[in-house]
């Protein structure tokens, strides 16, 4: 079995004034899956319907250390806002599956957590952690996580956050040439301060690279899926 894991992270630093974003200067093109998966963009398979998992349950870190961790309703409610604003684009849509458990293996599958500062690296607000799935002959995301720092408290900071997470899983990348609240991609010292009130923005399609549309996966799966992570 192959394995195949990526790792995003949406750090916590300043705002500092940097050009606005604009698809084909300062907006970096898509996302594509690591070697050797690199010909196919970081993205769910177009015609998805993806379960999530808003998790609700003992949470254990890598040095196993446990403490149960929950979703305040605001929070989730945010999450899912985010979630909707890409709702459709590739025909991809989102489901809930419920607070635990496990979606049927050989589809894409989301699961959303809250952890506390310390199990996120580098003192970054946000964390995706994703798989990979061949779909017939087409390699795209399978099982994502999602972590997210407990002590978010804004709305609209836990907005912004989230759906900077979900761009990744859309074929975006960060832009660290782009200006705070010009796109929810921006990255380093243009990222909002923490739990800023001011921080918040839904996805604006209008800036996400159009190559992206054109290289998010098509086929529809068959004969199973392969994982690889």
């Amino acid at each position: 079995m192959k394995l195949a894991i990526l790792l995003t992270a949406l750090t916590l630093t300043v705002e500092t004034a940097l050009p606005q974003c604009t698809v084909g200067q300062n907006q970096p093109g898509p996302e594509y899956l690591p070697p050797p998966y690199q010909t196919y963009p970081n993205a769910w398979l177009a015609g998805s319907t993806v379960p999530y998992i808003m998790f609700e349950a003992e949470f254990c870190d890598p040095s196993n250390n446990c403490y149960f961790t929950y979703w305040p309703s605001n929070l989730w409610n945010d999450y899912v806002t985010s979630m909707s604003a890409y709702a459709g684009l590739g025909s991809v849509y989102f489901s809930f599956y419920g607070t635990s458990g496990s979606p049927e293996p050989e589809q894409p599958s989301l699961k959303a957590i809250l952890v506390n500062p310390s199990d996120i690296d580098n003192g970054a607000t946000g964390e995706t952690f994703s798989g990979y799935w061949k779909y017939g002959s087409t390699w795209a995301l399978g099982a994502v996580t999602h972590y997210f720092r407990n002590d978010i408290t804004v709305d609209h900071f836990m907005q912004f956050v989230s759906a900077h997470e979900f761009g990744h899983t859309f074929a975006l990348a960060d832009c660290y040439s782009c200006q705070a609240n010009t796109t929810v991609m921006v990255s380093g010292f243009n990222v909002p301060s923490f739990n800023s009130p001011t921080g918040g923005l839904t996805p604006r399609l209008a800036t996400f690279p159009r190559l992206m549309l054109r290289l998010t996966h098509s086929s529809a799966p068959g004969g199973g899926a392969e994982r690889a992570g």
